[in-house]
Formats: structure tokens, C-alpha cells, sequence
């Protein structure tokens, strides 16, 4: 149950990626810890600066940083990719990169508003997303938010000269999972969407500051 009139400030915020944070962003991403868990295509792993700007700009991704509402501080990148406009169809992925800020569960808030965003703008039927065995944080998300196992690629990543599966989820649209704690920000970050549908800054603001009635 939800309550479009209960104040609740939202604890993230998703920007567009300035030349400053594809800097930072592209630094998390030359961190081993953070691009051993990852396929980008043809065993590219990293992604340097100049490609994740080339990347943030093309039509068929939709990438974002996510930072803390309250001290305006980069979190962590997140992104849907490979995004098809004949299947309607994207790919799900996220590296935080700060973990000295930010509230509970933020790249999970982070995941469900680019989602929103994703099935709503996009209008996408399907968002899939994968993680390496073994990559728990990564793996309790996903399964969190409602994505359905699809199946196993297994034996196809290599780390530390050994080989793991990849385990594969997709989520519908119907399927996103909107629990007690944070049902209320669902609600909040649908109508922030709405705000930025119809291009109402004054409005997506005042929601996003907890100073709108609805």
C-alpha cells in the first residue's frame, strides 16, 4: 500500500554522466575488484574514459551516476545497455564505486529507478541481468527486486586463472518487486518520472525535495 501524500525524501539521485564523474566512473572501472565481475563484449572487462563517453552517449544506452541526495556525493555508476527498440529489451548493470557514503540499500534504489525509467520511457518488455557465481552482493539485488532465473552460462568467466559460471535473470515489467521498506520511494520515484516525462522540472524537483503534496 502507498501513499503518494506521505513526505518522503528520496535518499539517491540519478544524473546524467558529466566529463568530471566519466573520469571518476572510469577509475572505479580500472579497479580489478570491480571489473573482474564484468563482460562489456570480447572479454573487455574495463572500460576507459574515452570509451565509457562514447558509451554514455549512444542512443542505445542509458547510463546514469547515483549519488546521495543529501551530501550531493558520487555513489556509483549504473547502467542499462544494449538497449533494442525492435525486442524493447536492455541489459541491467551497476559498480559502486563509493562505499564511504550513502544510505541502506542505495544501488538498489538506484537499480529500481533506472528500471522504472527503463520500462516507462523505453518502454521496454524486458530487462535481463546477469552475475558471476559467487557474487553475492550482486546476486541478493537482483533477486531482491524480482528478476526470475533464467538459466546458467557455465564455465565462461575466468578469474584468477579459474573458471565460474554466470548465472542470467530477466525481469517484465509486472514482476518488479516493491517491498514494505520501499514501497513508499516506488510510489515517489514513479511520479518523478512522470514529472520527467512531461518535461515538469519545477515539479520533479518539489518531489524530489519532499515539497510536493503528492
Amino acid at each position: 500500500m502507498t501513499d503518494n501524500k506521505i513526505d518522503y525524501k528520496l535518499p539517491i539521485v540519478l544524473k546524467e554522466l558529466n566529463r568530471e564523474d566519466t573520469k571518476l566512473a572510469a577509475a572505479w572501472m580500472q579497479k580489478k575488484k570491480n571489473y573482474k565481475w564484468f563482460d562489456f563484449g570480447n572479454g573487455r572487462q574495463s572500460l576507459s574514459y574515452r570509451t565509457l563517453a562514447v558509451m554514455v552517449k549512444g542512443k542505445s544506452n542509458y547510463i546514469r551516476m547515483y549519488y546521495d541526495s543529501v551530501t550531493d556525493t558520487p555513489i556509483g555508476i549504473i547502467g542499462i545497455t544494449g538497449i533494442s527498440s525492435v525486442f524493447r529489451t536492455g541489459m541491467l548493470w551497476a559498480i559502486r564505486g563509493n562505499f564511504c557514503k550513502g544510505p541502506a540499500n542505495v544501488t538498489k534504489l538506484a537499480a529500481s529507478l533506472m528500471i522504472l525509467n527503463a520500462f516507462k520511457i523505453y518502454e521496454l518488455n524486458s530487462i535481463t541481468a546477469w552475475a558471476v557465481e559467487g557474487n553475492v552482493k550482486s546476486l541478493a539485488i537482483i533477486k531482491q527486486m524480482g528478476f526470475q532465473y533464467i538459466g546458467c552460462q557455465r564455465k565462461c568467466h575466468v578469474m584468477n586463472g579459474k573458471t565460474f559460471s554466470r548465472l542470467h535473470f530477466d525481469l517484465l515489467p509486472e514482476e518488479l518487486v516493491s517491498d514494505t521498506d520501499l514501497s513508499i520511494i516506488y510510489s515517489r520515484l514513479s511520479n518523478i518520472i512522470e514529472g520527467e516525462i512531461r518535461g515538469d522540472e519545477q515539479y520533479t524537483e518539489e518531489l524530489r525535495t519532499g515539497t510536493s503534496n503528492y
